[in-house]
């Protein structure tokens, strides 16, 4: 029995790299929406939000469909992530993942972390508000 298009184990990960810094107020807010994959964030005493994003695909065409959005000014900052469509049927969606990794002051708000399945972590934060809605997966907060 052959199962076409379901793709093999050891098809190699392709990777893009993001990196961005934005200057922030102490109590920006800042909003967080992603598929697949990781949300770290680190609150620190620094006046800037860095923004470290790693997309990864298993083929060029689906990792350059992978959109990173960027809404950014002093007093507040809102990511959103755009994916291909899933495929209609197969065994396994391989749509690709992102992985953030964000340093944001440890006053900030974080008025809304959405993540449908993957990771979230908060360490540091002392802001307000911190807000964050996961689909299957794992909440570390510290």
């Amino acid at each position: 029995m052959s199962l076409g298009g379901c793709g093999s184990k050891s098809d190699p990960v392709l990777e893009e790299t993001f990196e961005q810094l934005y200057a922030v107020e102490p109590t920006t807010d800042v909003t967080i929406q992603n598929g697949d994959g990781a949300i770290l964030i680190y609150g620190s005493n620094v006046s800037e939000m860095r923004v470290h994003a790693v997309k990864k695909a298993y083929s060029r065409s689906r990792l350059t469909q992978i959109g990173i959005n960027v809404s950014a000014s002093s007093r507040s900052v809102s990511i959103t992530t755009k994916f291909p469509a899933k495929p209609k049927w197969g065994l396994s969606d391989r749509s690709g993942t992102v992985d953030y990794t964000i340093v944001v002051p440890g006053t900030a708000n974080i008025s809304g972390v959405t993540l449908d399945a993957g990771e979230i972590l908060l360490d540091g934060m002392r802001g307000q508000a911190t807000r964050a809605r996961l689909g299957d997966g794992r909440i570390f907060l510290r």
